[in-house]
């Protein structure tokens, strides 16, 4: 399930109904507009503390902005062996979950939010990956707000009219690059497909069509 929160502490009725109904395994959230909890760092005084906003049964793994607004988190069900995975981090806001899957190679998760198209968010974007893709072959998922409506994923070209179309042209070259499909086809905001989904395994997800939630005013 992915969700846009515009302030999950405001949305936290929203979010236990959503996941109530959905029964996601996994949660990729932006927006949070939580404070004090960054990866790898230790938690800060005033932060805000998962166990104040969340759900029981999931665990958290965030990257706050720190500032007005911004911030990702991912919610992993407890009944999957998931771990906090640093190591690929960069400077944008993102965060990595690895998750242990029977018989298989482990999935490697990420929620990641541009909040305006530029492309130091998504030169970082494209670091994380070369991180991540070191050594052995992963299982990827990629999911989150990337505010770039302007690309057909169908046929593989940004539309006519197109505003920072070079920006939408790296991040489609970056899926290419890594072999990532973008799976989710349907508007999820004011008829804009903003909040995608990317994988280099569809088999690893049956379905989007209701996993997007909006939680903005």
């Amino acid at each position: 399930m992915t969700v846009n929160c515009h302030s999950i502490i405001d949305k936290k009725a929203e979010l236990s109904a959503s996941i109530h109904y959905i029964k996601p395994d996994i949660i990729c959230g932006t927006e949070s507009w939580l404070k004090g909890i960054k990866p790898g760092k230790p938690m800060k005084k005033d932060a805000i503390k998962s166990a104040e906003v969340f759900p029981e049964n999931f665990k958290i793994y965030r990257n706050d902005r720190g500032t007005l607004g911004g911030g990702v988190f991912l919610g992993i069900h407890e009944d999957l062996i998931s771990t906090e995975f640093i190591e690929p981090v960069t400077d944008c806001e993102i965060e990595w979950s690895k998750i242990k899957l029977k018989n298989s190679k482990d999935l490697f998760i990420a929620s990641y939010y541009i909040p305006h198209r530029n492309m130091k968010d998504i030169t970082n974007l494209k670091l994380s990956l070369e991180k991540l893709t070191t050594g052995k072959p992963k299982h990827i998922i990629i999911a989150g707000d990337f505010n770039c409506p302007d690309i057909d994923w169908i046929n593989m070209e940004i539309k006519t009219g197109a505003s920072d179309k070079e920006v939408q042209q790296a991040l489609m070259d970056l899926s290419i690059e890594h072999s990532l499909v973008q799976i989710h086809v349907k508007p999820t905001r004011e008829g804009n497909l903003l909040d995608l989904v990317f994988t280099n395994n569809p088999s690893l997800i049956k379905s989007t069509g209701k996993c997007t939630r909006n939680f903005r005013p």
